[in-house]
């Protein structure tokens, strides 16, 4: 078994024919993955358990918080995941953002953020969310989401997906844009998308949060961060 642990580390225009432009796990993988990034990264995988632009987990333990997905692509096929694909394994995200990921393909399943294949079958995991952004992805087929997603709270979707794709709790908003501001360099290890100042995002985060993306204490502890 491998466990490898990520912190601060950038995944940058990679290109996989197959699944995971940026990043593969596999079965006996434990990820543990903060304050990181994935861009412009690409899989090429014709089938519909291969995508991933950003991150593909195949097996294994993927737990992932402040962690930003922008600009990957899964685009060939029936492949799917524009930003994360998950087919086997325990997939979690926290503090995270999913944003202009892509996944364009000829099919019916395809997640421009997150697709979840998970859920084939009974007692399978869901892909877990908390205080966590996906909006403004591209998609054939579930433009944010696709595939079934569990919500552990305050997170902000920018579709409106339905009930089984993500049973929103009282304290998500789901067909609500973020109003980010533009990627740049904010401090931190890696680039990031901060709030603009009329986000809905803002004062709507769970009150344990501590620190954001960038790993800097929050002066306003219930801050979602991008």
């Amino acid at each position: 078994d491998i466990s490898l642990t990520l912190t601060g580390v950038s995944f940058n225009l990679n290109d996989a024919a197959s699944e995971g432009g940026g990043l593969w796990i596999n079965t006996g993988t434990t990820l543990t993955m903060s304050g990181s990034a994935f861009d412009g990264n690409i899989a090429r995988g014709a089938g519909a358990d291969e995508g991933g632009g950003g991150l593909f987990v195949n097996g294994g333990t993927a737990a992932i918080s402040e962690t930003r997905f922008e600009g990957n692509a899964s685009l060939e096929g029936t492949a799917a995941g524009g930003g994360l694909l998950a087919v086997g394994g325990t997939t979690t995200v926290s503090q995270s953002l999913f944003t202009a990921n892509d996944a364009a393909n000829s099919a019916s399943i395809a997640g421009g953020g997150l697709y979840n294949q998970n859920t084939q079958n009974a007692g399978d995991p869901f892909v877990e969310l908390t205080n966590t952004i996906v909006a403004g992805n591209t998609a054939t087929n579930g433009t944010d989401l696709r595939g079934r997603h569990g919500s552990n709270g305050w997170n902000v979707i920018g579709t409106s997906p339905d009930a089984i794709t993500f049973p929103a709790l009282g304290s998500d908003q789901t067909g609500t844009d973020p109003l980010l501001g533009p990627l740049q360099d904010n401090g931190g290890a890696t680039f990031t998308a901060a709030l603009t100042s009329s986000s809905p995002a803002i004062d709507t985060g769970s009150t344990d949060l501590t620190v954001d993306q960038r790993g800097v204490a929050r002066t306003a502890p219930d801050d979602v961060g991008a």
